[in-house]
């Protein structure tokens, strides 16, 4: 019975096994795997631990990383952002291609934004963006999350093994 109970268990181990393919997306204490445009201001807020913020006067500014993918596939993302109350512009870039956002003051509560895309190439450019004009604040970003999907029919069809395995591992202890 131990055997049966380890096998199930590894089963279901591997079956919600996605990693985050961001490095550091969580920004605990500073900005390491990340590039911050040249002109821009990034960095971690001292008042704000864990979040790192993106500030450039009347430009776009971005932190960003290049991440190791695999053409074809489907990614799902996720990062939650907040603003210090001003009107300013946040967003993310997929491959240079951007989507943006107005900010305001109701702004201060973190908001969650949660999407997907399709690789390209194995080398994909995911950023975060700021538009801030001049002494007007920052944007907030935290909790960047990049995982890749697992299809269905290819998890069916591990399960479908698991539960074949089971039942060979089964007959061949009760003969």
């Amino acid at each position: 019975m131990t055997k049966f109970t380890i096998l199930v268990f590894i089963i279901f181990l591997s079956l919600g096994a996605r990693a985050n393919i961001i490095s550091n997306g969580q920004f605990d204490t500073n900005i390491n795997g990340w590039t911050c445009e040249a002109g821009s201001s990034c960095g971690v807020q001292s008042y704000y631990p864990g979040t790192a913020y993106i500030y450039n006067n009347y430009s776009v500014g971005s932190l960003y990383q290049n991440l190791t993918t695999v053409s074809g596939v489907l990614y799902n993302f996720s990062f939650d952002w907040f603003t210090n109350g001003n009107n300013n512009t946040a967003g993310f870039s997929i491959d240079g291609v951007h989507s943006a956002f107005n900010t305001g003051p109701a702004d201060l509560i973190p908001t969650t934004v949660v999407g997907s895309f399709i690789a390209t190439s194995n080398l994909t450019e995911f950023g975060l963006l700021a538009y801030t004009s001049f002494d007007s604040g920052t944007i907030q970003y935290d909790n960047v999350s990049v995982v890749a999907t697992v299809a269905e029919p290819v998890s069916i069809v591990l399960l479908g093994f698991g539960l074949i395995g089971i039942v060979f591992f089964r007959r061949k202890k009760a003969i």
